[in-house]
C-alpha cells in the first residue's frame, strides 16, 4: 500500500513537470527562414555582405547544415536592404501611432577624404518604459553650418513623419 501511494504521487509529480516542460519537436529545413536569419546575423554582428562567401564559413556550414546555400554578396545585400525597409516601416508605424515624444540628436563629422557626414538619432521611451535610440537618417553634407544641419533635420522629420519632437540637439 505504501509503495502504491508513492508510485501514485510520483506519477502526479511527473505529469506536472512534463506539462511545464516544452516538448521537443522535429526541426524542419527551410532555406528562406535560414536566409532571413543569416541576414539578421550580418546586420546584428556588423559583418560585410560578402561574409557568406568566406571559405572558412563555407567549410563550417558544409558540416553544420549542408543543405543551406550560403547567400552571395548580392543576395545578402538584397536581404539586408529588405530587412531595413521592414524595420523602417515598423518604426514609422510606431511613431505614427504613438503618443510618445521623440528627442533628436545630430552628429556631424568629416571623413579622411574630407567628405562631410551627418546622422540624426531618435531617442524615445516605449510603452514599457524602455529607452530606445535609433539612427533614422544618414546624410552626406556639404558643410557643418547651422542652416545645413537644420535643413537636413527638417528633411529627416518629414521623411519619418515626426511631429512630436521634444528636443533637438
Amino acid at each position: 500500500m505504501f509503495a502504491s501511494a508513492i508510485h501514485t504521487s510520483l506519477t502526479k509529480i511527473q505529469r506536472k513537470v512534463f506539462c511545464k516542460q516544452q516538448r521537443i519537436g522535429t526541426w524542419r529545413f527551410d532555406q528562406d527562414e535560414l536566409r532571413a536569419a543569416f541576414a539578421d546575423m550580418v546586420i546584428e554582428d556588423e559583418q560585410p555582405f560578402c561574409f557568406g562567401e568566406k571559405p572558412g564559413l563555407r567549410k563550417f556550414m558544409a558540416k553544420a547544415c549542408p543543405r543551406f546555400q550560403l547567400p552571395s554578396r548580392r543576395t545578402c545585400t538584397r536581404d539586408t536592404v529588405r530587412c531595413y525597409f521592414q524595420e523602417k516601416a515598423k518604426l514609422k508605424k510606431f511613431f505614427k501611432n504613438s503618443y510618445q515624444r521623440v528627442c533628436l540628436t545630430t552628429d556631424c563629422w568629416t571623413s579622411q577624404q574630407q567628405d562631410g557626414y551627418m546622422t540624426v538619432t531618435a531617442s524615445f521611451i516605449d510603452g514599457n518604459w524602455k529607452m530606445h535610440k535609433k539612427v533614422i537618417c544618414f546624410f552626406m553634407v556639404k558643410g557643418h553650418k547651422g542652416d545645413d544641419i537644420g535643413k537636413n533635420v527638417i528633411r529627416c522629420m518629414t521623411e519619418w513623419g515626426l511631429e512630436r519632437v521634444m528636443t533637438n540637439s
